[in-house]
Formats: C-alpha cells, sequence, structure tokens
C-alpha cells in the first residue's frame, strides 16, 4: 500500500502560513505500522496539479488522502480533488481535516470522485481504512 498525503494549500490573506501536523500524525501512524507515506503540503510546497499527477502517476499510490485544515479551503480541495481524478489513477480518495468534518455528509453526496470522508482525530481512522483497502474488507463501517 503506498499512501499519498496531501495537505491543500489556502489563503494566507486569512491564516498564516504553517505546516498541517494533522496530516503528519496521520502519517506518523501509517509509517508506525510500515505503511510507506509521502507527504506534500502544498501550502509550504508549491507544487502544481501537474507536479501531484506526475508523482501519482508515477508512483501508484492505492490512497490519497486530502486534508483541509479550513473550512474556507473546501472549494479548493474540491478543485485539486476533480483535477486529480480527471488526470491520474487513484484507487482509492479520501477528504479529511478540520474543515471537513462537519460538512462532510453534504460533501459526499454533491462530489462523486471523493470515495471516503476521515473526520475529527484521523490518525487512526485512516489507519484502519488503509487496512481495510489492503485486505479487501469494506471501509463503510470505519
Amino acid at each position: 500500500m503506498d499512501i499519498l498525503l496531501l495537505s491543500v494549500d489556502y489563503s494566507t490573506d486569512r491564516y498564516r502560513a504553517g505546516e498541517n501536523l494533522g496530516i503528519k500524525y496521520i502519517a506518523s501512524v501509517l509509517q508506525s505500522n510500515e505503511y510507506p507515506v509521502e507527504v506534500f503540503d502544498l501550502s509550504l510546497d508549491k507544487m502544481s496539479i501537474n507536479d501531484i499527477c506526475e508523482k501519482v502517476n508515477r508512483r501508484q499510490f492505492d490512497l490519497v488522502g486530502i486534508g483541509v485544515s479550513f473550512t474556507a479551503a473546501v472549494n479548493r480541495a474540491i478543485d485539486i480533488v476533480k483535477e486529480i481524478k480527471g488526470m491520474c489513477d487513484i484507487r482509492h480518495l479520501t477528504l479529511g481535516g478540520q474543515g471537513i468534518s462537519f460538512i462532510w455528509s453534504e460533501i459526499m453526496v454533491i462530489e462523486k470522485e471523493i470515495d471516503s470522508c476521515v473526520v475529527f482525530e484521523g490518525e487512526y481512522t485512516t489507519l484502519e481504512l488503509v487496512r481495510a483497502l489492503e485486505y479487501g474488507g469494506s471501509f463503510k463501517n470505519i
């Protein structure tokens, strides 16, 4: 299972630029369970969609998780999802983070490109999701 975690960039007019620790906590739990994880923080790494898709297609990630730090960045996350799903071969795409936790059900109804949402504290939920995907189990009740 190869995993890519992306943190969505956001407007620094309203918020200070800083690393997304939540996504790094998730990466840490996955890595400590022997899963290879790559992390890109788009607020700091300044990658284009083409750069992301090139990496995704080269490595063929099984899971792409997109972290949304602020509700104000949800639209940006949806744009990224649509572009990535249109250009890349991804087995499972999940959204998570503070910006998703309270509106996940609306997002799942509207955006068909999203396979799942991880809400609230995502470290062990994401680990369960990865294990379900790896072993062919259902992730619907996680």
